[in-house]
This record gives C-alpha cells, structure tokens and sequence, in this order.
C-alpha cells in the first residue's frame, strides 16, 4: 500500500463532492493528506469541519478569499505555476494524488501531481462535452487531465463512452453515481417552505461572459419577482458582471434578495424548501435532482449530465429561449417530481474500494510456455498466500497446454489475454505474425495498477514480451533462471541471445546455483540478485509421491523441439538412426516420442513421419506435466533437448541423454545424465555403461518459498 492518498483540491464544490472519499480514506487506514490550492478559500473554509481526524492539511497559498476576479485568478494561477512547477517540487514518489471534476484547480492540482511523480487519479472524469472549446475552460481542463491521468473515475456509461472516445491510457472505473449523493445524504433536511419561495445560483462563464444571457436571466427573475420572494446567491464573479451590465440596481429594486454564499448545509435546506430553483451548476442540477425540487437549468445543453436529464423529472432547460423560460415558469408545480434515489449506495465507499484494489501490492506473471508455468506455479502460489494479487498476461504461445495447466492449478488469479490464439505457435512464420502482433498490442495496454514487479522466466520468446511488457510500463522486472549461459549466441537459437537481453535489463536475478551467481557476477552493483538454492521445478516434483513404488517399463521417451534440432532435417535424420541403432541393440519395448506441435509440423516437412512409425516409434502428442512426468519415471531411457525435462531427469535419476552439443547448465550432468554432442560412440558407451536409477530426490525446502520470502521483504 503507498504511503499516502494526496487529494489537491481548490473549489467549493470538489471539497463537497471529495470530503465524503477522505473520509473513507481515512477509516480505511490510509495516511491522507489535504493540499488546498484556495481557489475558494472563503467557502471552503468551513468545509474542513467535515473531514474527520487524521489527515494532514497543507495551503498551497495565503489566499483567504475566494477568488472572483480575471485579474485575482490570473495572479492565483501564476503564482501556483511558479512555486509549485518552476520553483519547488512537492515530492509524490510511489504515493497517490486525486484531483477532481473540471477546474483550474484541478489541471494545477494534476500537473503538480505529475511534476512530484505522483500516480494521478481523476474523481469525476469524462462528463460528456460538445466539444472541447465549448464550456471554455471546463471542457478543455477535463480533456487533458484525463489524457494524463492514470486512473479515471467514471460515474456513470456516458462517462465511460467519453473515455473511451477520447483514447485515454488510464485505467477507467465505473461506479454507480456521483460521490456528491454521500455528502447530500448527511444534510439534516428541515420542512419549512414558503410559499412563493424561488432561489437562483447562477456562476459558469458561458453565462457570465455573455451580457444578452445575463440580460435575459436578470428579465426573467425581475418578471418572476411580482409573484414570487426570490434569492440569488451570488457568487464573487457573478455580483461582478451584474455590476459590470448594470444590472444590480434593478435586481435591487425589485427587492430581489442578493446574497452572499452560505455553508452547504445551509443551501441545501435553502433548495429543498423552494417552490423552484434556476441554476447552471453541474453540482447543484445533481443536488436538485435527488431532492425533486423543480429546477429550471439556465444552459441549453448539459451534455455533460445526461444521465440526469433521463432520471430527474423535475430538470428542464432553458435554451435561453423566451417560450421555454414562460413554459416552466407557467408549469413548474408539474416539475415537483420526486425520484427514487439508492441512498442505500455509497459511491465514495466504491472509489475507496477501486483505489483500495489498485493499491494493493500486485505482481504480472508473463505466461508463454507450458514449462514456464510448471516452474513459476508454486511461486505464484507463494505470492498469493501472503495476500499479493497475481494478474496472468498470457501470450498464447503455448495457449493449449497453459490452459489446461491453468484449469487444473487451482490458483486465484486476474487473467489478461493479449493474444487472440486459440492453439499453440507452431511454426516460424507463425510466431513471426504472433510476436509482432503482440509487441504492438502491448503499447496499446491499460496500466494495472500498484505493480510491485513483472515476473518472467527463461529464455523463449514470451519472456522477451514479457520485458518488453514491463518496459513499456515501467515496471521493475524479475527474471527467473538468471546466469544460465552456453556461452554461444547462436546455440541454442534465439534462446540464448534472450536469455542475455533480458538478464541485462531486467531489475531483480534470481540464480539458482553457484555456477548461475557466478555468471551474473558482473551485476551485482547494477542489480538486486536473490539466489536460492535450487531450480524451481523442485517444488512441482514435490506434488509427486515419490515413495511409491514405481513399475519401470523397458521404454524409450524422446522429445524434442529445439530449434537447432527440428530445423536441421540432417539432425532429425541422425536421431531417427540413433533411435533404429538403440533399438537393435538393447530391443526397447516401447520407443514413444512425445512431439511438440513444431516437432510434428518438422516430420511433415522433411516427409520423415512414415519413417519414424516404420522404426516403431509411436509419435504421442504431449500431455499434462502431471501425466508426462509419470511416463518419465516409469520409463528406463529418456532422449531430449529441453532443458526443464533435462533438470527434471537429474532430480528423478533417471538416466538421460541430452540431445545437443551445448547447454546452458553443466550441474545437471552426471553419471546418468549426459550431453551428446551428436555423436554416436559417447552416446553408446554412456549406454553400454547405463546403471541402475538412483533417486536424489530428498524433501527439499521450497525454492519457490525462500524466493516469494526474499521479495517480500524487499517490497
């Protein structure tokens, strides 16, 4: 969890509709801190009151007042821009920063956020708008805080729509409604209405920029006033521009009641008692909704609250045109609609609970392979038992045999598919298509939230995504099987040239032995190395009972798939005479080859499968890890090229013989394990002297544990 939420905030109405998530913020233990820009210093100041002990309170200004002229926000706003950007640099490393709605003091607030390296989170966002110009500066400010912004908070599908529509990186989270109804739902509402009681709040420039609207607001309260006992709460700008048209003294002289500002309480009992209310506040339409008070919206459009205009009877637009203004005003007693408002809902509780799931410690296992996942399975189980949230991101190059894997893992986990395989990668020009594909759609993804590391294993071309994944996002990477080298960049093919890169660029190597320590000695100033004491593939061996007795057959298993090996029909020959010879002379049972996708799709090529079955070879597709590894043990001889089956080999004691002329680790090799290099008479001498299996296998301590303990505590 980071240290801190910081919430920048400046206006009357982001301190009503955010003190309800700070307060929640706070029950929920995190430590939370207020920075006031004082865009409205004034009124907001007895909004502090609401929040509830615990949080830290900083004023990025002196301002007491709030701000109501051009020339005081013009001093306002540089004066934020040259000690909070140019100057100073409030320090938001590794903490969250919210900002809200549509203000200057929230464009401040978020670049602020930005300039401390803060992760920017925008309450409010995507409120539908005509067009970016249009409701100059709101339109503009909503628009480009949510292009910057890392997590969007959405109220609503016309929200989302807006997002998405805008092509926006952050992650969007939609709760049910506005977290002003949180605020509304703590006003003590009292019944004392009036009759003839009208109240008027009037502020958006769109208004107070255009004499002929105001002009026509102004006739509209002075021909309403004959009937009706009207008060205007004026804000500073808007007692501005009456003074500036000359249109105070008429208001006045028709005992036109102009008030200061009141607190929100105050207003809102002010509201609920109104025969009915005219207003272009965003905040006060959603007010005047949930109490069903009439309310004639002096505007005439309101994209940007749509949903509010389909659920709240009692809204109408003015179109600042005459016939609609005389209709409302002619029929407002049919506009006093109650509607059905969830108070039941608490949508600061749901931003509290969507930041809560995004803060919480997550890692990205990058998944490719059928190996890389029987190897990282008891990590993944490690992390996840001590309450670190694991998101898959699967790149399909194994996609059949991961998903069976998976299905059978019992692990809790978040899926993400970024590739639209439904089979496995079987080819090269299969994985060229599949591996450019991939690169593309990784700039295109959507962050995932407080990303404690990527985790990558070995050496194929899914772990080369998976950096590439992480780099794109800016995630620490940890890289499982560090410091195994052949020392030849082309044996084995690309293999070894990825396990090199990513070895360099990643943040955290875990090595497995001495040999592995040694090879990525030269990191150790760059690099946090974890070394553990054995290969991980200890801890699904560990699944096995490995006391039983086991019914060894006098069977053959071959499986190959490397590509030095299935590309080179001159190879695949010499195994098949390798394969004729072994059975002549030592008469195996049973020669079963287990053969990948691109093993088969090799056989076919070269016209090599009708060979192999007139040697007796059954070709067996391949199976679960599970079931596979009871075939390896009940078997007397095993032929293969993979490395994980090689490991495997060594651990169960079964005697092996690796078909390659290199590997990337010589431990493995001993008496019963032992490397080719192609040639016959090593190969038939190793048999020739072939002894009994032996076990090693002991009840060893989980490597995957020591491992998952190690970045723990580091995080």
């Amino acid at each position: 969890m980071p240290l801190k939420l910081n919430f920048l905030l400046g206006t009357k109405a982001q301190f009503i509709k955010t003190i309800p998530v700070i307060n929640e913020s706070i029950a929920r233990g995190y430590e939370v801190s207020l920075y006031d820009l004082n865009q409205h210093a004034k009124t907001s100041k007895h909004l502090l009151k609401k929040i509830d002990k615990g949080y830290s309170y900083f004023s990025l200004t002196k301002n007491q007042d709030d701000l109501g002229t051009y020339s005081d926000l013009i001093k306002w706003f540089f004066y934020i821009i040259f000690n909070f950007l140019l100057i100073k640099k409030l320090k938001f490393k590794n903490e969250v920063c919210i900002v809200h709605g549509d203000t200057l003091s929230t464009i401040l607030g978020a670049f602020i956020a930005r300039k401390g390296r803060g992760t920017l989170v925008l309450l409010e966002a995507g409120h539908p708008v005509p067009g970016i110009l249009q409701h100059f500066p709101e339109s503009i400010i909503r628009y480009i805080t949510a292009k910057i912004s890392k997590i969007l908070i959405a109220n609503g599908k016309d929200q989302v729509n807006q997002l998405n529509n805008w092509k926006v990186k952050g992650k969007i989270i939609e709760i049910s409604t506005n977290s002003i109804l949180d605020s509304f739902k703590k006003v003590n509402l009292h019944n004392q209405k009036l009759s003839n009681k009208v109240t008027v709040a009037v502020h958006r420039n769109e208004n107070l920029n255009n004499k002929k609207r105001m002009e026509m607001l102004t006739k509209t309260i002075l021909d309403a006033s004959s009937d009706f006992d009207i008060t205007w709460y004026l804000h500073i700008p808007t007692k501005n521009k009456l003074k500036k048209y000359k249109l105070i003294d008429k208001l006045k002289n028709a005992n036109v009641n102009l008030k200061e500002l009141i607190e929100y309480d105050k207003f809102i009992n002010e509201l609920h008692n109104s025969d009915f209310v005219i207003t272009d506040g965003g905040s006060l339409v959603e007010e005047c909704q949930m109490l069903g008070v009439p309310t004639l919206v002096w505007r005439n459009e309101h994209l940007d609250q749509n949903h509010l205009f389909e659920k709240g009877k009692n809204l109408y637009l003015s179109n600042y045109d005459q016939n609609d203004i005389k209709f409302f005003l002619s029929n407002y007693k049919n506009f006093d609609i109650k509607i059905n408002v969830d108070f039941k809902t608490s949508p600061s509780k749901e931003i509290v609970d969507a930041l809560n799931d995004w803060l919480s410690f997550k890692i990205v296992y990058v998944l490719g392979t059928k190996a890389q996942f029987i190897k990282c399975k008891h990590i993944l189980e490690n992390l996840i038992s001590k309450n670190i949230k694991i998101i898959i991101l699967d790149t399909g190059q194994h996609k059949e045999f991961t998903t069976k894997e998976l299905g059978e893992s019992g692990l809790i986990y978040e899926y993400i598919n970024i590739s639209k395989n439904k089979t496995n990668v079987s080819s090269v020009s299969a994985m060229i298509v599949w591996f450019l594909k991939i690169v593309f759609s990784l700039k295109n993804k959507h962050p995932l939230g407080n990303i404690s590391f990527c985790l990558v294993h070995g050496d194929t071309v899914s772990t080369f995504v998976g950096l590439l994944y992480a780099k794109y996002n800016r995630y620490k990477t940890v890289h499982l099987e560090s410091g195994y080298k052949s020392f030849n960049l082309f044996k084995p093919f690309p293999e070894e040239i990825i396990r090199n890169i990513v070895t360099k660029y990643s943040d955290f190597l875990i090595v497995d032995g001495k040999t592995q320590l040694n090879n990525v000695a030269k990191y150790k100033d760059k690099k946090k190395i974890i070394e553990i004491p054995r290969n991980t593939i200890i801890d699904s061996l560990k699944e096995f009972n490995f006391k039983d007795p086991v019914d060894v057959k006098n069977n053959l298993i071959v499986t190959v798939h490397r590509t030095e090996n299935i590309y080179n029909k001159k190879k695949i020959l010499l195994l098949i005479e390798l394969l004729k010879e072994i059975q002549i002379k030592y008469s195996f049972d049973k020669i079963n080859w287990f053969c990948h996708d691109v093993t088969l799709n090799a056989l076919r090529k070269y016209e090599l499968e009708e060979l192999v079955k007139k040697n007796n070879i059954e070709v067996k597709n391949l199976t679960t890890h599970n079931s596979f590894v009871k075939e390896l043990r009940s078997s007397k001889l095993v032929i293969t090229d993979g490395g994980s089956i090689a490991e495997e080999c060594y651990i169960l004691g079964l005697n092996t013989i690796i078909w390659r002329d290199v590997v990337e680790n010589e431990e493995y090799l001993n008496e019963h394990v032992i490397l080719s290099k192609y040639n016959f008479e090593t190969i038939f001498m190793f048999l020739n002297a072939m002894k009994n299996r032996r076990n090693i296998f002991k009840n060893f301590d989980s490597p995957s544990e020591q491992l998952v303990d190690q970045l723990v505590e580091y995080l």
